[in-house]
């Protein structure tokens, strides 16, 4: 994420840059994030490192799914050529590596799609560069990486209802204008400990389609056994070497599987849910490490809280301090 941070020169106080940070994640989040004079921010720093970025964003909103972008093709036509690529790529002038000691993103709570949503996330040592380019400043927050992995914990809390409304909205938006998504029902249970039973239906509108939709599946969710080889890369699992332990040997949590259906009583969504129902009866039973590819994100813990609020909590990484 860059954070534009206005004019040079750089800010090298907590009094300049908070002002400059929250005036920069408004300008970066727009136009997704809604009601952003909402947000509340506190930060101290020791530039080039910063020690605590503090951001509430309670009382904002996330109304719509990002817009997707598009190429100057799609908005331009055939209006002429685009800019020479030399003129497009600026290279920045100077750029000096930092640290982010703690980042803590609250919202208490705040909106998501139409649903209630609250959210706790504490991550720590994040890779930071301060950019300087044609006058102007930035704050990038580098992307995690294996060797800068993302550590700490986050929470989210959002009633079922609430979550069933988010689902309309995401649906009906993936649809694209086609059509829509409502009349959706869901249910999340706790089939038992460390298992989850999720139970749902929906009704597509596509066209000429009406059809309802009923999907059903268990998840089961176990740390992965840190002394067994390869543990979590049995037959059927994810890439090469992965599951087992991080490289500090902490297990890395696997999520399996299991009970998959998919169907539909109307014979045209059938036959159109008929492959995607294959591919995902094919999970069945495989130990899926709850990590990136590259090992730059990994689930160390994880616990769900189901009933009429749905609270998941999971620990990344090594976990706070």
């Amino acid at each position: 994420m860059t954070i534009p941070l206005g004019p040079l020169p750089l800010p090298r106080t907590d009094d300049d840059l908070g002002p400059r940070l929250r005036k920069g994640i408004e300008q970066a989040a727009t136009p997704a994030l809604d009601r952003p004079e909402a947000m509340r921010l506190q930060v101290r720093c020791a530039v080039p490192d910063i020690d605590l970025l503090d951001v509430d964003l309670s009382g904002t909103a996330i109304t719509a799914p990002p817009v997707r972008s598009h190429g100057p093709e799609d908005l331009q036509g055939s209006a002429g050529p685009g800019p020479e690529p030399q003129e497009e790529a600026e290279v920045a002038a100077a750029s000096t590596p930092g640290r982010l000691r703690r980042l803590q993103v609250r919202a208490r709570p705040m909106e998501v799609l139409g649903a209630t949503v609250r959210i706790d996330a504490r991550l720590r040592d994040i890779r930071v560069a301060w950019e300087e380019r044609a006058g102007s400043g930035s704050l990038v927050l580098n992307e995690p990486s294996a060797q800068s992995p993302l550590h700490g914990r986050v929470e989210l809390g959002v009633s079922q209802a609430g979550l069933v409304t988010a689902i309309e909205r995401l649906g009906t938006h993936l649809l694209e204008g086609r059509g829509a998504l409502d009349e959706v029902e869901l249910e999340i249970s706790g089939a038992a400990p460390g298992a989850l039973r999720v139970n749902g239906s929906g009704r597509i509108r596509w066209g000429l389609l009406r059809a309802r939709v009923r999907i059903g599946a268990q998840v089961d969710v176990q740390e992965a056994d840190a002394h067994r080889p390869g543990a979590g890369s049995g037959p059927g699992s994810g890439p090469s070497g992965s599951g087992g332990a991080l490289g500090g040997g902490q297990p890395v949590m696997l999520a399996t599987l299991s009970q998959v259906a998919v169907s539909s009583r109307h014979p045209v969504a059938a036959a159109m849910l008929s492959r995607a129902a294959k591919d995902i009866r094919a999970l069945e039973g495989r130990r899926v490490p709850l990590r990136s590819s590259d090992g730059a994100v990994a689930v160390t813990d994880l616990s769900v809280t189901t009933g009429p609020e749905l609270s998941v909590c999971a620990v990344l990484g090594g976990g706070p301090d």
